[in-house]
């Protein structure tokens, strides 16, 4: 069985067709099974019956497949706690993979494939909802990292075994639109859907509409991985559908006419996406906003994007740091010795809906000297552009990257909620965490920036016995008895969920002549030198005692040897 996590991609473009046929009829896939639970694979056209609301449909041919499916791990760490986290991470290795294993999370992408062991957990987001995320948000944020995810197969041809970890398989039960988006997707990527609630002893019943939903397209609600049906091979039926009938959507029925077999299929019939123009013939802007649909075009250039939200006067704003592998990019070396390249960047955020509702792009281009070429090509690049925002809520912030030179993409996605300051609700910003002689990107004029350490907010790679800064907002704390204000702020370092540094509560002091609506927090760590490498999360916990509020913000970094 080979499996591919792709990249998180929004609704997919169509392109070749899924599965080759020579009869343009309607498709449905199908297993078929016998008493015992075994594969079979020697039907033909005349051994199936496919009803539409009850009525045969004229069907041609019924072709078995044995191609090796592709299968897509979706990792929803937005709803997972640590303990389900960890059950994951055993369950992924224990499954024997054929060639490839490529993991992905509901709540970010970097463009390049990630480690099962990598796989971390945030405490504060399943610790009662702090964080400055809602679990509506979250819900939210999975529901539309899953339909980018899957709308991202459609490009692929045959079929595709998507699974889904989540500890919030109920954030269907509600959300019928949404749910129908995703039966939508499947059925025009050719994809079965599966889930799974890692959690131990979690209820079955918190996952009935999401059953519903995975059955609509041939798949299931999981017990464990384990249960997962094995890959043994599918026929791909081509039926005339009556045009006479207007049934909706999901109306489909396979049936075997000999006794004893099983069928499992949609209830959809496939959609054959039609062919595109040429990637390379279409104009560079629209070559860019092809990434948001095919994943395939996307991993050329390694990039991550970090978001950090502010707010001032003016409103909510982004500021976007989108990390650029640059041994990904295509220099022209002149004569001079100096290194010519040219970007173009685009940002964008879309919500729960997948609507973008902010942009920015800008086309970037310049010489490096050599030296800070060679200092490029070990540290990589850094683009740094805001974006402003009106409405609090989830969000997915994306960044898009287009090397002129090489006609490479690339691109990174992380979700983001952001709270209601407008508002006056009591919150933190994002949390920015760098090493303690790096000075803050922010600082500087939006694009292109040079001398990037590991150490840089973007990256978060530290030592041990580092010691490392970190930096936060608190905005619109509860103004008491004498104009007063009354915060007290503490950190933690979680790894793997345990906590391994609790620093102390301690109150956040702001002069008269601040602004108590928005103040700058600033603290400095010491990474103990016995810390084990591996991935952390640093986070803030902030109490306005005078409201009896608590939130936080949180963050991850690696530390390596």
């Amino acid at each position: 069985m080979r499996l591919l996590l792709l990249l998180l991609a929004p609704l997919a473009f169509g392109q070749t067709p899924l599965f080759p046929t020579k009869s343009e009829s309607a498709l449905v896939d199908a297993v078929v099974t016998d008493a015992q639970g075994q594969p079979v694979a020697n039907l033909t056209a005349a051994d199936f019956e496919v009803l539409r609301n009850g009525r045969p449909q004229k069907v041609h041919s019924a072709e078995f497949s044995k191609e090796e499916s592709t299968v897509l791990f979706l990792i929803d760490d937005l709803n997972l706690t640590c303990d389900a986290m960890a059950q994951v991470r055993a369950a992924l290795a224990k499954f024997q993979p054929g060639d490839h294993a490529i993991v992905i999370r509901t709540s970010a992408t970097n463009g390049k494939s990630e480690a099962v062991d990598a796989l971390t957990c945030y405490p504060a987001r399943v610790a009662g909802g702090l964080d400055s995320v809602t679990p509506k948000g979250l819900a939210a944020g999975a529901r539309s990292a899953i339909e980018l995810a899957v709308g991202g197969l459609r490009p692929l041809s045959g079929r595709k075994t998507v699974v889904i970890f989540s500890g919030n398989l109920a954030m269907y039960r509600d959300a019928i639109e949404s749910a129908g988006r995703l039966v939508t997707l499947a059925n025009q990527a050719g994809a079965v859907l599966y889930g799974v609630d890692p959690h131990p002893g979690s209820d079955p019943a918190t996952g009935a509409a999401f059953a519903v939903l995975a059955e609509k397209t041939g798949g299931a609600l999981l017990q464990s991985l384990a249960a997962l049906p094995p890959d043994a091979g599918y026929y791909l039926i081509a039926f005339d559908p009556d045009v006479t009938l207007t049934a909706p959507a999901g109306d489909l029925e396979v049936r075997a006419k000999r006794e004893g077999l099983h069928v499992r299929s949609r209830t959809g019939s496939i959609v054959k996406p039609h062919e595109l123009t040429s990637l390379s013939e279409l104009p560079r802007r629209t070559q860019l906003l092809r990434g948001l649909s095919d994943p395939f075009t996307t991993g050329d250039i390694g990039a991550s994007v970090t978001p950090i939200f502010t707010n001032t006067a003016q409103g909510s704003v982004v500021e976007v740091l989108t990390y650029i592998d640059a041994r990904d990019i295509g220099f022209v070396n002149l004569l001079s010795g100096s290194h010519r390249y040219s970007l173009d960047v685009i940002l964008l955020i879309s919500n729960a809906d997948q609507r973008i509702v902010a942009e920015n792009s800008r086309s970037v281009f310049g010489e490096l000297s050599d030296a800070d070429y060679r200092h490029a090509i070990s540290h990589g690049l850094l683009f740094v552009l805001n974006l402003a925002l009106s409405q609090p809520g989830p969000y997915h912030v994306r960044s898009l990257i287009g090397d002129g030179t090489s006609g490479k993409i690339g691109s990174a996605s992380q979700f983001l909620e952001v709270p209601d300051a407008a508002g006056k609700q009591f919150c933190l910003s994002s949390l920015m965490v760098m090493g303690e002689r790096v000075a803050s990107p922010l600082s500087k004029p939006a694009g292109i920036q040079l001398g990037l350490t590991a150490d840089n907010p973007a990256i978060r790679t530290f030592h041990p016995g580092q010691a490392i800064t970190y930096g936060y907002e608190v905005v619109n704390p509860t103004i008491g008895a004498g104009k007063k204000v009354s915060i007290e702020a503490q950190v933690r370092l979680f790894r793997n969920g345990s906590m391994v540094f609790e620093g102390e509560a301690k109150p956040i002091e702001i002069s008269a002549g601040e602004d108590p609506k928005r103040h700058f927090v600033g603290g400095k760590i010491t990474l103990a030198s016995s810390m084990q490498p591996g991935t952390y999360v640093v986070e803030v916990i902030a109490v306005d005692k005078v409201a009896s509020l608590t939130v936080a913000r949180s963050t991850d970094f690696r530390l390596v040897p």
